[in-house]
């Protein structure tokens, strides 16, 4: 079996420096099961080709287009497509990380089947926003809902003939019945290291970044419990002396030391931080990386070995500075450790990008205030920001026992008639506000959390991760000289 991997075009023209980890993932495993693969990513080359993609947001047009009402798409994707080789591929698979990636590949997968014989599978983080089409229009013949490898192991391994099993993690259709194959987690020793073989490098640079961005991935799952989130997977993680060896062979291969790491808590066990850390340093490998943490690092011998050891920049899931919304959210965190934490990580020159969340279940003035107030307690410590409107997620612990958490689930909405751009369920919150009520609330928080903000928005630049790598690597991290460049 001959197999293709890509990386959708997204629906901006803003130039991704991260190589796709979901592509590089799959090729990885692909590769170590001897199956002949390839990997392209469209949307840095639509962007490169400057292809206008504007008209694949109106979704009516889409469906319109799909079902024959007319074939005004048939020529952008001819476009896109001409920009990759599909000839002689028998399965073509699509990653998908963006939301505004749905409506354009559901353009390509209509004109791929009417084209090509290939057939067409579709994973990533928003795969389950196709299960809706695929019940109306069967454009995709696997959509794969969790981790990727073994719904490939399983495909290639039916079409061999060798097993005629239920493809894991999948939606399907068979002999015209659908199917659904059981959710199973990757076992670790399956879990491959990235190979990003056949991508242009060129694509992932610029003026300002002489070197791509490598994401890479050592733990997957998570240990904790935190109501508001759909990713409860068990928690497994590579050793620290094979992260350290194939951080090692990536940073050759691709002749990068920028990593970026893609995980929910990079911290959930000290004791195998440090031996992380421990590997990095004994190979010399010299990596400037960043990643995210929960707000309980307090070792300080820690933070210095993860300075030494080539981190950067740590991203913090604060959420709220109510101990009383972070006890119902199931954080597992107190207030205090966050304010221990950011001092210390200031304290060692490593920037802090701080994530908070509006908006949720029952929350109050009162609470609102507190967080505000943790702001401006902290705000001297802090770089970068992000902002979320509470969202109610399938499978979350919220949506599987809505009463519980105080909460009526009463319909997934869509933010306009004519796109796709996002889906969330309406709620209402059981004697207080109801739907819309709490949309206003929810927009009257962010505001007011945008505003106890806005002293670090002069450090926007470096939410570039473009910018960020390279001025940290070109002043070797001296916050001095990189402020005067920043607010000159």
């Amino acid at each position: 079996m001959k197999i293709k991997l890509i990386y959708p075009p997204e629906n901006n023209s803003v130039q991704s420096h991260l190589l796709p980890l979901g592509l590089g993932h799959i090729m990885g495993f692909l590769k170590s099961m001897g199956v002949y693969a390839e990997a392209d990513d469209l949307h840095n080359k639509v962007i490169k080709n400057n292809l206008n993609l504007s008209k694949l947001s109106n979704l009516n047009e889409i469906q319109n287009y799909i079902i024959e009402k007319h074939n005004d798409f048939d020529e952008i994707s001819k476009n896109i497509l001409s920009l990759t080789n599909l000839n002689g591929f028998d399965l073509i698979g699509f990653s998908v990380t963006d939301q505004s990636q749905v409506n354009i590949l559901l353009v390509l997968a209509k004109y791929i089947k009417k084209t090509l014989n290939s057939k067409i599978l579709v994973g990533g983080s928003f795969s389950n926003n196709f299960e809706e089409f695929q019940n109306k229009y069967r454009l995709f013949d696997y959509i794969v809902l969790n981790e990727g490898e073994l719904a490939f192991k399983d495909i290639i391994d039916n079409s061999l003939n060798t097993t005629n099993k239920l493809i894991s993690n999948t939606i399907y259709y068979e002999k015209g019945s659908k199917r659904i194959g059981p959710s199973v987690e990757t076992p670790i020793n399956l879990k491959k290291m990235p190979n990003f073989d056949g991508l242009d490098m060129s694509l992932y640079t610029n003026d300002s970044l002489s070197k791509p961005i490598i994401p890479y991935q050592f733990i997957f799952g998570c240990p904790f419990n935190c109501n508001f989130c759909s990713g409860h997977a068990k928690l497994r993680y590579k050793s620290p002396k094979v992260v350290a060896e194939e951080l090692s062979k990536l940073s050759k291969t691709y002749n990068s030391n920028y990593f970026y790491f893609l995980h929910n808590t990079l911290n959930f066990s000290d004791n195998y931080l440090k031996k992380v850390c421990e590997e990095i340093l004994k190979l010399q490998l010299n990596l400037i990386w960043t990643d995210s943490i929960r707000p309980t690092l307090f070792d300080e011998d820690l933070i210095k070995l993860l300075y030494k050891s080539g981190c950067r920049k740590l991203t913090i899931g604060i959420d709220s500075g109510s101990d009383d919304l972070l006890e119902r959210m199931n954080r597992l965190i107190k207030v205090s450790d966050v304010e221990k934490t950011v001092a210390l990580l200031s304290k060692y020159n490593i920037w802090i990008h701080v994530n908070f969340m509006v908006g949720y279940i029952l929350e109050s003035k009162n609470d609102l205030e507190l967080t505000y107030a943790l702001i401006k307690r902290l705000e001297r410590h802090l770089s970068t920001y992000t902002i979320s409107k509470f969202m109610l997620l399938p499978n979350s612990n919220i949506y599987n026992n809505p009463l519980k958490h105080g909460i009526e689930i009463l319909s997934k909405t869509k933010n306009s008639k004519d796109t796709n751009e996002y889906n969330e369920y309406a709620f209402d919150e059981i004697n207080n506000l109801n739907w819309e009520q709490k949309k206003k609330q929810q927009e009257f928080a962010f505001k007011i959390i945008s505003f106890a903000l806005k002293k670090l928005d002069k450090y926007g630049l470096m939410n570039n991760l473009d910018q960020f790598y390279s001025l940290v690597d070109k002043y070797d991290n001296d916050r001095i000289k990189i402020n005067k460049i920043l607010f000159n």
